[in-house]
């Protein structure tokens, strides 16, 4: 059974929730190379929203130096529009103070895995995360365009979320066929799906080429050419094989 701590706090009393939470969930800490991650996702104030909050970076990075790790690094890889400026998105958001020295840019050095040969071969994945013998994840609960809120729209879903996807819709019978294929996070579904319903309204009867930029959104294709009254015609090119289109629906 799964275990969630719900805990009432403000910003700028951050610190008991942070002592409660490991409380709840004990980690040993001590003498362990310890990985903080913030989400970064751009440069912007704190009071937007959009990143993790300045205090509770703070406020976690002060407990971990109480519990006595071996270490500590502070790191993310921004994405949108600052992939890259990993110093500027946290300065800008106050961050790379609330980080007490600890920060690292994470995107220097990466390493090479093998992933699912079927979809990708390999990925790259940064360095820090491989020496790192605890990682500490701080996501940011906030609002999404297309799916209302982010949760955990980026896990990758896989045939345990089929039960998820229950019912007789279009949607339902595509989203099956995706959790049994393994590759794909959540988020694509839903943004492929989403798009599809807005091109649909808008361009009934019309052509489309979809040029599947990235092998994801080759499920938007797929979701138009199911609505078989929606589009005269429809080209789908992928870059390369899609792997979830390897299983019945």
């Amino acid at each position: 059974m799964f275990k969630v701590m719900i805990h009432p706090a403000d910003y700028d009393n951050v610190r008991p929730a942070v002592d409660r939470a490991f409380e709840l969930f004990p980690v040993q800490i001590a003498g362990k190379k310890v990985l903080i991650k913030p989400n970064v996702l751009r440069s912007s104030k704190a009071a937007e929203g959009i990143v993790t909050h300045p205090a509770v970076l703070r406020a976690v990075v002060e407990k971990v130096e109480q519990m006595s790790a071996a270490s500590i690094v502070v790191g993310d890889n921004p994405g949108l529009f600052d992939y890259g400026a990993n110093e500027k998105s946290f300065k800008e958001t106050g961050l790379m103070d609330a980080a007490k020295g600890y920060y690292q840019n994470i995107g220097n050095e990466s390493q090479t895995v093998a992933f699912n040969p079927a979809f990708m071969p390999t990925v790259s994945l940064s360095k820090a995360v491989f020496e790192a013998d605890i990682i500490i994840s701080l996501p940011k609960f906030k609002t999404h365009g297309l799916t209302v809120i982010t949760g955990a729209i980026k896990n990758r879903l896989t045939p345990r979320q089929e039960a998820f996807f229950s019912g007789n819709s279009l949607f339902d019978k595509i989203a099956r066929s995706v959790c049994r294929a393994g590759t794909l996070p959540r988020k694509e579904l839903h943004e492929a799906w989403e798009m599809a319903k807005r091109v649909r309204r808008r361009y009934r009867g019309g052509r489309i080429v979809d040029l599947a930029c990235r092998r994801s959104r080759a499920l938007f294709g797929a979701a138009m050419a199911f609505w078989r009254i929606s589009c005269s015609s429809l080209m789908t090119v992928p870059r390369q094989p899609l792997p979830w289109t390897k299983k019945s629906l």
